[in-house]
């Protein structure tokens, strides 16, 4: 039995077969960690902030002054709210040492109480940070080191990529003094790539530099924060300690928390190996694998939204190819250049086949583990000894992770298929169908994936450019949930799904708060807020409730749940749960929370 979404219905259903609402909650929302008192007695240890899509392109065109068609982050909209919001997070939060440790949890062993109120501070950008998908223009004294093809869009090498980079920086330079600042004070950065920014793995672009012919030099990301930490009047030392608080991540876990940029449930936007730039960079002049959602912006898409900058911001099908109609020979362009690319990618004839490709990525999973010893350590951060998890557990969590995860679309088919025959066979294909479907539905099952191996009670993801906090009830009736956090952009995700109620100039936040309560024990808690303007303050995530499509069924599949978990459910009511272990959730402790799925 697969994840259900926590409706009204199955939640009333549930808490009149349990005899109360109490013990439905209680036994609805076991968890490893108990979340954040209600009373708010106890402390916040760690607080982080989830930011995701902001799209940072290449800026102002400095010949017309005006901001080019593709850009999406603008200085006095987007940027205005992002340095209000960090600055006011900064005061809030607790700064750290020179050795940049305060920021790490320390939790007490024998839950002894603490009324600190101090709290580290941890920025995690979610992907699709800088947007090197869409830019393709080259600034005054700015070339690209490979070049670029006939349509002028750069080629894709990692040296290419790392002029993009060098390119945002010239164009936005106060979002990276803003990062430098963050890490000056003791916070720490973690980056965690998407699709539009997927290349940031590659160790040129992240750490490594390039001189070029002209004298000029392009700088890895790292190595932009080193220049404007040094601006700020930070010795060699404390340059050093500060970017040692800055790390790459491939997926990020707080607590019962995992943070994932949302790219591996949509097949259209994974390459055959999405973690290839990670385990085995591709060289500096090389050609980047090709991905199919970036075919149509490279190979024709820019052009279209230089005629109409608002295209990307549609997500109704039949509006959009209305629209895309009124430039025939644009849209034509478009539909040979796909046609022609259909052939780059997909596996070897004859040597390859889905399975095989299937093989390599959870081999890369296992390489990805010993090339990111990070993901280990915070999965173990706050077990106890007895309960921490070995490496050979967290590949095999990571793998099965992964099985639950989109196919690439290049990996159902052989390389120089037609593309009129990939689409074909995406509607007979039931797992291809499955990825196309809406992307809350393969992260629920990756959530549950993550539940059973490590514990994961909540997923915070991005990618739609939606606003959304998902319930779903396991199997053994475990609330889980989805939070999408929104974007920065001002083109907003609808995916079919208009229950939306925020606006264009709301840029969405996730928060991670980890802490103890009044006796010591550890908690944490995960919410979805936004920034609704230039003041950068924070406020609730208002969402409208999904409405109950099928009651009956609801009701049947609510039953079928208690029915399976019967015995587990007395044992439980009846207190025989295990004990010794601190993360064990008790009744008494379980919070009265709102169950009602939002979208």
């Amino acid at each position: 039995m697969k994840p259900i979404s926590l409706t009204n219905t199955v939640a009333l259903e549930l808490e009149g077969l349990h005899g109360s609402q109490d013990k439905a909650l209680a036994f609805r929302h076991r968890s490893w960690m108990a979340a954040r008192p209600a009373d708010g007695r106890g402390s916040v240890k760690e607080r982080v902030l989830v930011l995701s899509d902001l799209h940072i392109g290449i800026g102002l065109n400095p010949e017309s002054e005006l901001y080019f068609p593709e850009e999406d982050f603008f200085t006095g909209d987007q940027s205005r709210q992002l340095l209000t919001f960090l600055s006011r997070e900064w005061r809030a939060a607790k700064s750290g040492d020179a050795g940049g440790t305060s920021c790490k949890l320390i939790l007490p062993n024998g839950y002894e109480p603490t009324v600190q109120e101090e709290y580290g501070l941890t920025l995690c950008l979610n992907g699709d940070i800088f947007d090197f998908s869409r830019s393709w223009r080259s600034r005054p004294g700015m070339p690209f080191p490979d070049g670029i093809y006939k349509n002028a869009w750069p080629k894709e090498t990692p040296a290419n990529n790392l002029a993009k980079l060098n390119m945002m920086y010239e164009g936005h330079p106060e979002v990276f003094r803003a990062l430098a600042r963050h890490l000056s004070l003791g916070h720490k950065l973690d980056y965690i790539p998407g699709n539009h920014d997927r290349c940031m793995y590659n160790p040129l672009i992240w750490s490594g530099e390039l001189a070029l012919q002209n004298g000029k030099k392009y700088l890895g990301f790292t190595k932009i924060l080193e220049r404007e930490l040094s601006a700020l009047g930070l010795g060699e030392a404390e340059v050093a300690r500060a970017l040692r608080r800055a790390t790459l991540r491939p997926m990020a876990f707080y607590a019962d928390k995992m943070v994932d940029h949302g790219d591996s449930a949509d097949a259209y936007n994974r390459p055959r190996r999405p973690y290839l730039e990670a385990v085995d960079p591709t060289p500096a002049h090389d050609e980047i694998p090709t991905v199919f959602g970036d075919l149509g912006i490279r190979k024709g898409f820019q052009q279209l939204e230089v005629a109409d900058p608002t295209l990307s911001a549609i997500d109704n099908g039949a509006l959009f190819f209305w629209r895309v109609m009124k430039h025939p020979v644009k849209t034509g362009r478009l539909l040979a250049a796909m046609l022609g690319a259909s052939t780059l990618d997909g596996f070897d004839p004859g040597t390859g086949s889905p399975a095989a490709d299937s093989a390599q990525r959870l081999k890369d999973i296992a390489s990805l583990v010993e090339r990111f010893p990070e993901i280990g350590e915070q999965l173990n951060a706050m077990r106890p000894d007895a309960e921490k998890l070995s490496e050979e557990q967290v590949i095999s969590g990571l793998q099965e992770i992964e099985r639950h995860s989109a196919t690439p679309f290049y990996s159902n088919f052989e390389r120089g298929v037609s593309l009129l025959s990939c689409f074909l066979f995406r509607h007979s294909s039931s797992s291809l169908k499955r990825s196309r479907g809406r992307q809350v539905a393969v992260e629920t099952d990756r959530l549950a994936a993550a539940n059973k191996a490590f514990g994961i009670n909540d997923l915070l993801g991005g990618h739609t450019h939606h606003a959304g906090v998902d319930t779903v009830l396991t199997p053994d009736e475990k609330a889980l949930r989805y939070i999408n956090t929104h974007t920065w952009t001002d083109k907003v995700g609808s995916w079919g799904r208009p229950s939306i109620t925020w606006g264009p100039k709301d840029r969405g936040v996730g928060v991670i708060e980890i802490g103890v309560d009044e006796y010591g024990r550890p908690w944490s808690s995960a919410h979805l807020e936004r920034v609704i303007d230039a003041q950068g303050d924070l406020v609730p995530g208002d969402l409208l409730e999904d409405p109950e499509i099928n009651t009956k069924q609801a009701q049947k599949t609510a039953h079928e749940i208690f029915a399976q978990n019967r015995g587990d459910s007395l044992a439980f009511e009846a207190g025989k749960r295990e004990a010794g272990s601190p993360f064990t959730r008790l009744e008494e402790t379980a919070p009265v929370v709102s169950v009602r799925r939002v979208a």
